[in-house]
């Protein structure tokens, strides 16, 4: 039995040894890799896009995108008539007061309610003990 447990114990050391060595391996090459960056660059710096643009786009469906269809030149200028638009000030003034009616000032609510009820209630007592003395 006691063996076993030594055994054991001999099985996880060496998983321990090289679980430690591994890491060590990993921080040499990070500290490589430090070493070897630009003084004068941050190490945020980006890298351009090695294949240059995006050639196709797939949604998480599977389905490709398609880019939509643009209106050829011809369909987008549009004919321009001549509109005449004739506004009374009367109407204008019509308009403004319209859409100054329907605006209100904002009241902010009371931050603290309980606090204004319990002035109020105090206040009340007040005036009550007031009226019963005299």
């Amino acid at each position: 039995m006691i063996w076993e447990l030594k055994n054991g114990y001999d099985l996880t050391l060496k998983d321990h040894a090289a679980t430690i060595r591994r890491l060590e391996n990993q921080v040499g090459k990070l500290a490589q890799f430090v070493c070897s960056r630009d003084n004068g660059e941050l190490p945020s710096t980006t890298e351009t896009n090695p294949r240059d643009l995006a050639h196709a786009i797939t949604t998480r469906r599977g389905l490709n995108y398609k880019e939509p269809a643009y209106p050829k030149e011809s369909e987008t200028q549009v004919k321009s008539t001549p509109v005449s638009e004739q506004v009374n000030e009367e109407d204008r003034d019509k308009e403004t007061a319209r859409i100054k009616e329907k605006v209100r000032t904002y009241v902010p609510p009371v931050p603290f309610p309980g606090r204004l009820k319990k002035e109020r209630e105090r206040e009340r007592r007040l005036h009550r003990a007031s009226q019963l003395i005299r």
